[in-house]
């Protein structure tokens, strides 16, 4: 038997949806198995029927079996439709909470829960989501010793990395004024 992939984000749609599938995302959220959640009530295109769209972020990686006894293992859940996202988390975030589509009358409002920051970028091997944190505290302003407290393993592998980003976004180079009282030094070479 083939080896289901495993991931970490997931889309899925249920249609007829209920308050069930909300609290199951929910308890997810507060029980550890998911970072983070988002969707809303929709009302199809061509149809007009009624479901719910929803994203959804994954602690540790897994295949579609298992997120599947997991969190739908009751009766009405076992109908909901779940696929690895393609794209990026932004992008299924956006998708799944658009204004377009969303139903004036829903079954409940739209929801999030959980952090958004701990989505990793995409689905799959090689994105260090600490490096992308630890970028964006030092685009912030955070100093030298700031990361090296918060993050000590990190900052001893890659703490040159760490000062070349800080003195391209945070040095600027020294302008002169010419005429001023303390202007650079004039050199000349004679041969």
């Amino acid at each position: 038997m083939a080896q289901l992939p495993r991931c970490r984000l997931f889309c899925g749609t249920l249609f007829d949806p209920r308050e069930s599938i909300r609290l199951a995302l929910a308890r997810g959220v507060t029980d550890g198995t998911l970072t983070y959640a988002c969707g809303q009530c929709e009302l199809c295109p061509d149809t007009n029927r009624k479901h719910l769209q929803f994203f959804m972020c994954l602690v540790n990686r897994r295949t579609l079996r298992g997120i599947k006894t997991l969190l739908f293992n009751t009766q009405e859940l076992r109908t909901t439709h779940l696929a690895a996202c393609n794209g990026t988390s932004e992008a299924n975030r956006t998708y799944c909470t658009k204004l377009e589509s969303r139903d004036p009358d829903p079954a409940f409002d739209p929801f999030e829960f959980g952090i958004y920051a701990d989505c990793p970028e995409r689905n799959g091997q090689g994105s260090r989501t600490d490096l992308h944190v630890i970028a964006n505290r030092i685009r912030d302003g955070a100093t030298q010793r700031e990361i090296a407290q918060d993050y000590p393993a990190e900052f001893i592998k890659f703490n040159r990395g760490f000062l070349a980003l800080q003195q391209a976004l945070w040095c600027h180079e020294r302008t002169w004024d010419p005429g001023a009282a303390y202007a650079p030094p004039t050199v000349s070479w004679f041969y």
